[in-house]
């Protein structure tokens, strides 16, 4: 299998698992049946980022468009984009955007 269709299939299975907080890059790279150096290498090809990197990338950009529009608790929010701890949440998202995830509710 080439390693395009390879981001592909980790692509997709990373779309399908995301909102879980027990997916992890072990399960990732048990699903793909790959070694966590491959999925990093396959990862950093085609995207330019961290496996970590990439998921929570996926799971932060869901977060806020569900912010944008719905007036579910931040710490619901999390749990539905896949984050345990609202506190790390909050963090990696004010990290990302700048702004707490409260402030998101004001902006719109």
């Amino acid at each position: 299998m080439n390693s395009k269709h390879q981001f592909i299939k980790i692509k997709e299975c990373i779309q399908q698992n995301y909102h879980s907080y027990k997916f992890t890059i072990s399960s990732l790279c048990e699903f793909q049946n790959i070694s966590r150096a491959t999925l990093h290498r396959i990862l950093k090809e085609y995207t330019g980022q961290s496996t970590t990197s990439y998921i929570n990338e996926i799971r932060l950009r869901e977060a806020y468009a569900i912010l944008q529009i719905h007036e579910i608790p931040i710490k619901d929010v999390a749990k539905k984009v896949g984050y345990f701890d609202p506190k790390y949440f909050s963090k990696i998202f004010k990290k990302k955007f700048g702004i707490n995830p409260s402030q998101i509710r004001v902006k719109y």
